[in-house]
């Protein structure tokens, strides 16, 4: 137990919590648009399962089955050609970056380039003049 009656065990499930809020903030943060797309696909499936599942639910006994089965087999399909997409896009994202990871490099590599800059009077040379013109 630490000073003022804190539980170690919930520190640590505090910060362990808190690590990985942050770790998925940064993975939604850095694809999100894949994420949002994934979302989007699964939201659809979801609600088209729903509302095939109650058409279901009033079909006579015998005919459940077969009606299960194509619907489980149809929204595999879905979520197989939503993941086909999904991947697809992930593919060409990484074989774009696998193209310009040299020319990243060779900008790591170059010594950065100092840029000569015109003389900025000093605040002394600013203030001077101002304070003058206000005083006189």
């Amino acid at each position: 137990m630490f000073k003022h009656g804190l539980d170690r065990r919930a520190a640590s499930y505090t910060w362990t919590s808190g690590v990985l809020f942050y770790y998925c903030w940064a993975v939604v943060y850095l694809i999100g648009d894949s994420l949002r797309l994934c979302a989007g696909a699964a939201v659809c499936l979801s609600a088209a399962a729903i509302g095939l599942l109650f058409e279901i639910a009033g079909l006579p006994g015998r005919s459940r089955a077969p009606a299960l089965a194509i619907v489980y087999i149809s929204l595999v399909g879905l979520l197989n050609c939503s993941r086909n997409a999904v991947g697809s896009r992930v593919v060409l994202q990484a074989n774009a970056l696998a193209m310009r990871i040299p020319e990243l490099l060779s900008r790591l590599e170059k010594p950065v380039e100092l840029i000569a800059s015109p003389s900025l009077p000093t605040f002394m040379e600013t203030v001077i003049p101002t304070l003058q013109k206000l005083l006189v």
